[in-house]
């Protein structure tokens, strides 16, 4: 067997495996999985998944500055709707067909191809490096609450000279040669970004994280009242998940890997079947959020872009 059809093989087991232990938790506890959505708050989980469309919202921004160069001529509307359809590309089929969904969804007048693959290559790294902060921080350090936030400031501003390091972009390049998906576009070639650019998106992503630290504290105590301590070490530890889920790089945005990851390393916190219920829902309420940024703001570009015709 070779290795491409090793690789599918693995993928379709730990999805099969996932849904089967969806199922089986479901089965065995469907009294208590109800009575558990039932229970739950709704306006906590409104609150919840308010800060959660802000947290997320704060991404598109982040896209927007770093596609916005001076032969730009993407508006922020615009790069929120081609960011989030994204999104939902890299969620079902993978990471990679996000990139390839903007590249054939967008103007080449309007967004140079290049500039999108750094843009998004930008943001991933941007995001991987500020979970990888946030996980160490909040998690395996297990400080209190203001020296862990001091750590993770840090460590986000450490990162501005990487960043801007002309030898990134070098190796970015050699790199993304070896993508085949990718070759068939010639122009694509990376540079750094301003300082401003850089600036703005790290502490856009920074104000992202109180969000979503908001987010998650309400959504966790719509279930059941939390501390904010605990309810920063249990988006610690998912997000310790999420980068396990995301570095797999087998199943779509990690389905499985990062809720297997989530339970195995809350594991001492509380119950399997409470991580196991705090996975499933975490998962399915951050799609819903991501569904419905995608299609907002599909309707808003539709709706002007209708109107600007009509003015004509």
């Amino acid at each position: 067997m070779t290795k491409p059809n090793i690789k599918k093989v693995v993928k379709w087991l730990i999805i099969l495996a996932t849904t089967a232990w969806i199922i089986s938790f479901l089965l065995q506890q469907p009294q208590q999985s109800w009575q558990a959505l039932r229970n739950m708050d709704p306006v906590g989980l409104l609150v919840a998944t308010i800060l959660g469309i802000a947290s997320l919202a704060h991404n598109a921004i982040i896209f927007h500055t770093l596609i916005n160069r001076k032969e730009m001529a993407l508006n922020k509307l615009e790069a929120s709707s081609i960011f989030f359809n994204a999104q939902i590309a890299k969620n079902l089929p993978g990471r990679i067909w996000g990139i390839v969904y903007q590249l054939n969804h967008s103007s080449m007048e309007k967004t140079p191809k290049h500039h999108l693959v750094q843009a998004n290559l930008e943001h991933m790294g941007l995001v991987l490096f500020g979970s990888s902060a946030f996980f160490i921080a909040f998690f395996a350090l297990s400080a209190s609450i203001t020296a862990a936030t001091v750590i993770f400031c840090l460590s986000m501003l450490a990162i501005i000279p990487i960043w801007q390091s002309v030898a990134l972009y070098n190796v970015l390049n050699q790199l993304t040669a070896r993508i085949p998906i990718l070759r068939k576009y010639k122009d694509i070639s990376f540079s750094p970004p301003s300082k401003n650019a850089v600036r703005k998106s790290i502490l856009v992503h920074l104000s992202s994280w109180f969000f979503y630290a908001g987010a998650w504290y309400f959504l966790l105590d719509s279930i059941n009242p939390v501390s904010l301590q605990a309810t920063l070490q249990t988006l610690g530890a998912y997000t310790g998940a999420w980068i396990i889920g995301f570095l797999s790089f087998i199943t779509p945005s990690g389905l499985g890997v990062r809720e297997s990851a989530f339970v195995l390393i809350s594991s001492h916190q509380s119950t399997l079947e409470s991580l196991a219920f705090i996975a499933i829902l975490s998962r399915l309420w951050l799609l819903f959020i991501e569904i419905l940024l995608s299609l907002l703001f599909f309707a808003l570009v539709s709706f002007y872009e209708k109107r600007s015709t009509s003015l004509r």
